[in-house]
């Protein structure tokens, strides 16, 4: 047999018993670290240990109770089997030699779970490898814990904008909550969207995405919690809007107006300079109308008040003594602080991971809202619960 490289797995208490034999390297690990997760090492190994009561380890020659071997079945494909019953595969051509790392990497990637390691997971198509593999071997649970302990700081977070309904789907296979909630707060800020929308409702009704309900349908299922959602969000732009158009009124007459209360007066003059800022020659017609990003450049707007706003304000507050500049700087504090009152609800970012690659010029490529956060009682998996939001 080909030596190969061995990669140890080792806990206090708990050296190496097992032996998994892949293509290029092998893996030494505690059949105890495989009992403990593994719904298929449990059965196995139980099976293993009645077969052999009576003849001890699985070779003369070897210090590990149990091996196994990574092999091809006649399907095609890859899985363990025990060391003595397996068949070495002869080399073969570029894809199955590349079928063959895919499938060592797998194992590898499990028993990194299973041992707690840092995670090296990139692309969504790695995440979708690892669910696979996990829900074959029977280790869903350990393989949540391990993701989600390592999201911050693995690449994931780069590409997940890739395609959050596949990581959505995937979620919510693993049972992992703020995995799903990074993805659903990306979907139903796309969901706003009405073209996004048909696309994304389009893709869960598809039996192209993988891990439906646990009926062994789509992912159909999850289409009325994002509507629920969209519908919120819905509702918190259109209050708003409402907001906006009240600030695009004309304002003059309650700024003149005698009866009006010192209050009324101040609504009314933050009101207006709301009404200059959103002037197009600051930018703004150059914006998709009533977007994200417009709601956004509005939130982190600098409000520069007219002198004349400035002194009618020191009119308002009794502060008509004061130098222009200094009332003009309380005036844009009053108005910065009334809009990021009236916009935070479609305006916070309730990602905790996902940081995609700047575009150029420093321009992040997030248009859509991000301010959708799903409540832990609204998980797929989670019934009757009264607990709040994911955190």
């Amino acid at each position: 047999m080909r030596n190969l490289s061995a990669v140890k797995y080792e806990q206090p208490g708990f050296a190496p018993d097992t032996r998994i034999l892949g293509f290029t390297v092998e893996f030494h690990v505690h059949s105890t670290v495989l009992r403990l997760h593994s719904e298929f090492f449990r059965t196995f190994l139980k099976h293993y240990d009645q077969q052999h009561a009576t003849a001890g380890s699985s070779s003369a020659a070897s210090s590990f109770i149990y091996e196994y071997a990574l092999v091809r079945d006649d399907d095609g494909m890859f899985g363990l089997q025990p060391l003595a019953k397996s068949k070495p595969i002869s080399e073969d051509d570029d894809r199955t030699n590349q079928m063959k790392r895919q499938a060592q990497d797998n194992i590898r990637q499990l028993l990194d779970a299973f041992y707690i390691k840092s995670c090296d997971i990139t692309y969504i198509s790695e995440l979708e490898q690892l669910v696979r593999t996990a829900d074959f071997y029977g280790a869903l649970p350990i393989t949540s814990r391990f993701v989600e302990s390592n999201l911050q700081n693995c690449q994931l977070g780069i590409y997940i904008t890739d395609d959050p309904v596949l990581v959505l789907c995937l979620a919510r296979k693993l049972e992992a909550p703020v995995l799903f909630g990074e993805a659903f707060t990306l979907v139903v800020g796309s969901a706003y969207d009405t073209e996004c929308r048909k696309e994304i409702t389009g893709k869960l009704r598809s039996t192209d995405l993988p891990y439906g309900d646990n009926r062994g349908n789509n992912n159909a299922d999850l289409i009325p919690l994002i509507n629920n959602y969209c519908t919120r969000l819905y509702r918190d732009v259109a209050d708003v809007n409402f907001f906006l158009l009240k600030a695009s009124r004309d304002h003059e007459h309650v700024l003149r107006s005698r009866s009006a209360s010192p209050p009324e007066q101040l609504e009314a003059l933050v009101l207006d300079a709301i009404q200059q800022e959103l002037h197009p020659e600051n930018g703004y017609g150059d914006l998709d109308e009533w977007d994200a990003t417009f709601y956004r450049k509005l939130y982190n707007a600098p409000f520069t008040p007219s002198t004349r706003q400035a002194l009618i304000f020191g009119d308002i507050t009794q502060r008509s003594g004061a130098p222009v500049s200094t009332l003009s700087r309380l005036l844009q504090a009053e108005v910065a602080a009334y809009v990021k009152h009236k916009l935070k609800h479609v305006t916070k970012n309730y990602l905790k991971f996902t940081r995609p690659l700047k575009l150029a010029g420093g321009e992040s490529p997030l248009k859509h809202f991000l301010c959708v956060r799903v409540s832990y009682s609204d998980l797929p998996w989670i019934e009757d619960s009264d607990d709040d939001i994911v955190e």
